[in-house]
């Protein structure tokens, strides 16, 4: 196989074991921990190291990528890559052949050596030992440096062992550990050949068979991860026998762990273990393995009312209380995550007491999208556990059994959102009807302009979602594109779990009831009324659909709309409006992807009226899209309104542009349909807001 970088093979390597379905380009970005971007420019090289195997990347907008080809050719490309030798390391994967390579060299390594065996600069071996020094820190290890005599890890062999076995679990990523066929584990192996000379598959296959057989003799069944934790441990512990290195255990230790069932199965399985690599092991690994046994996690869940777990049950009620009133919610009534904690906290509390750290892949993503949560949970095990330490793999564990309470009773509280775009009456309301679609949590959505949003009071707003840069709001805001495509959507989702606590805190898991409304005299609801209608009947008869024969490029046709604008009064002078949507073009895209729709829009005080008029032109130009990359443009949507207007006036506005992309039908009308029949459609929407508007005034709302 030709020369290709780690990346691009993780990239590979996920398509391969993804190969029956679509992989979205937020998912490859989260697996390898990197940019949609920088996905996008790994998949160039990737498509021609494909090409040379005869297989290809299918493409679907919206569902992702797939690799396609012959099973043989499939084959063929996963022996290569599987047998390719000539490519760089990622940090995580030279992390580990650096611990590997000091655990078997008792004596200090110069660091030449160790530059040659990553095969990398001085610079990075430095950053990489710094990174080593904190992963095996909490393992009661050392990276020891002397100038002039080399690197050396100090510590007992258990924890270097341990350490080790740690690192190599986390290189296995959390949705590609393995396969089953006929009930056994596959293992896809490590990244790089020196990494995979670790540990072998072969090995890690041959005491996986075994484990398969004892462990059914447990009275509970073992998550995957911790599964698949102890057929690593367990392999380490083979090639560390046969190499002739022994381990101590303290008689105390090994005489309470003989009275447990664990310590019962591990000893069958170190005989299995003994007579599969002819070999003698002795009754410390067997104690070795039970302390794994006892602090892996399980799948089953002990009942709440068991005898033998009142202790336990007052521990998990008081943390569930305790988190409650750090985050401001009641936990207190949800029996499921009483359930779930009891049935998580017995191994998660031996674990700490023993050291273990819990294998969780998702750790930093847990931590990312639930940071309150995760503090709460860290400062009162801190207060319930003094002296023990767990580890950040199990916190995450802990957060997600409160973060599926979260989650489950979300219905339950409403959601206040600022959505906020330049003018407040364009891509605003756009994202307002994708973000009702897709968050049903998020019941109140306020549209404000650019100028609005500096003056509004933002902090009565649960969350700020914007599709432009706010510098001079004080305030977390997530910046999205107004059409709101499915990373977006992830990202909103996020956005709201991370905050959540917040949100609850502050009002609880309650319904927001609509507080008494002053009912105003009819007299202003009926005048409020006929400026609407008088608008709408203003917008109606100077709408338009103008075709521009001759118009060339961008400049020409904004030249141009600027001159029918002033022409028509909506503006003060020629080069008002020119000035107004070269300013919106600078802060971000408006042309509407995957169309050859372009929405230019301002709301200033230069503004004289409401306009909404369509420009097409002869041949489609290029224009920068809302999602940052170009279309092309066939046709120009403008929408003027001037400062100072009424609430109802600029909701008329958005209405307006989020009919746009509303339905499938109504998007292909704007982008191909006639001036009448876009006529019409404006007509049907006019009729049903001002209708809902006049109940509205009329209730006094």
């Amino acid at each position: 196989m030709e020369y290709i970088t780690g990346r691009e093979r993780k990239i590979i390597e996920w398509l391969l074991r993804t190969q029956h379905q679509f992989t979205t380009i937020r998912e490859l970005a989260d697996v390898l921990d990197v940019s949609s971007r920088t996905i996008h420019r790994e998949l160039k090289n990737v498509e021609r190291v494909l090409s040379g195997y005869s297989v290809n990347l299918k493409k679907q907008t919206g569902a992702g990528v797939q690799i396609n080809g012959r099973q043989e050719q499939l084959h063929e490309l996963e022996t290569a890559l599987r047998e390719g030798k000539d490519h760089d390391l990622q940090q995580e994967e030279r992390i580990v052949v650096l611990l590997h390579y000091l655990i078997k060299h008792h004596k200090p390594v110069k660091t030449a050596i160790l530059t040659r065996l990553l095969n990398c600069a001085i610079g990075t071996l430095l950053h990489d030992l710094d990174t080593l020094e904190k992963s095996v820190e909490p393992y009661g290890l050392s990276v020891v440096r002397r100038r002039g005599i080399g690197i050396q890890l100090t510590g007992s062999e258990r924890e270097k062992r341990r350490a080790l076995a740690a690192l190599l679990i986390e290189q296995m990523d959390a949705s590609s550990l393995y396969s089953m066929v006929d009930e056994h584990f596959i293992y896809p192996g490590m990244v790089d050949d020196k990494v995979g000379g670790i540990v072998s598959r072969e090995l890690l296959t041959r005491v996986e068979r075994l484990i398969m057989d004892e462990v059914k003799d447990l009275p509970y069944t073992l998550a995957d991860g911790a599964y698949l934790a102890l057929v690593i441990h367990i392999s380490l512990a083979i090639q560390r026998i046969m190499s002739g290195e022994k381990i101590g255990l303290e008689d105390s230790v090994k005489d309470e762990l003989s009275q447990t069932v664990e310590f019962t199965v591990a000893q069958s399985l170190t005989q299995s273990l003994a007579e599969e690599f002819n070999v003698e092991i002795p009754i410390e690994e067997a104690g070795y393995i039970a302390i794994h046994l006892k602090g892996a996690n399980r799948k089953d869940q002990l009942p709440v009312q068991s005898t033998d777990n009142t202790e336990l049950t007052l521990l998990v009620q008081t943390l569930i209380q305790q988190v409650g009133q750090q985050v401001g919610v009641d936990f207190t009534g949800d029996r499921s995550l009483t359930e779930g904690l009891i049935a998580h906290l017995e191994p998660a509390i031996h674990r700490a007491g023993e050291g273990l750290q819990a294998f969780n892949p998702l750790t930093e993503t847990i931590v990312e999208d639930y940071p309150i949560l995760y503090r709460s949970i860290e400062q009162v095990l801190e207060e319930l556990f003094q002296g023990m330490t767990f580890s950040r793999g199990e916190l995450a564990f802990l957060v997600l059994h409160f973060a599926s309470s979260l989650e489950i009773r979300k219905e339950e509280i409403s959601v206040s959102a600022l959505v906020v775009c330049s003018s407040g009456i364009g891509t605003s309301k756009m994202l307002a009807s994708r973000l009702k679609k897709e968050f049903p949590e998020i019941t109140t959505i306020t549209l404000a302009s650019l100028t609005d949003a500096r003056t509004l009071p933002v902090d009565q707003y649960d969350v700020i979602i914007s599709t432009i840069g706010l510098v001079d709001i004080d305030r977390e805001f997530l910046l999205v594109n107004p059409l709101l495509p499915e990373n977006d959507v992830d990202r909103v989702r996020r956005f709201l779990q991370k905050n959540m606590p917040l949100i609850t805190s502050k009002k609880g898991y309650r319904k927001i009831e609509d507080p008494a409304v002053f009912k105003e005299p009819v007299v202003h609801s009926l005048e409020k009324i006929q400026q609407l209608t008088a608008i709408m009947i203003q917008l109606l008869k100077d709408f338009a659909l103008i075709k521009m024969p001759g118009v060339s490029s961008q400049d020409e046709l904004l030249t141009a709309a600027d001159k029918y604008g002033a022409a028509h009064e909506a503006a003060e002078g020629s080069g008002t409006i020119l000035t107004l949507l070269k300013s919106r073009e600078a802060l971000g895209g408006l042309g509407i992807p995957e169309t050859n729709l372009a929405l230019y829009h301002a709301r200033a005080a230069e503004i004289n009226r409401p306009l909404f008029v369509i420009f097409e032109v002869e041949e489609p130009m290029p224009v920068k899209s809302m999602d940052s990359n170009v279309s092309q443009m066939k046709r120009m949507i403008l929408l003027l309104a001037p400062d100072g207007m009424g609430t109802e006036i600029y909701e008329l506005l958005s209405m307006i542009s989020a009919s746009i992309i509303e339905e499938d039908a109504q998007l292909e009308l704007y982008s191909n349909g006639s001036e009448q029949a876009i006529y019409r459609l404006l007509e049907q929407k006019c009729d049903q807001f001002i209708r809902q508007k006049m109940n509205s005034f009329l209730e006094g709302k």
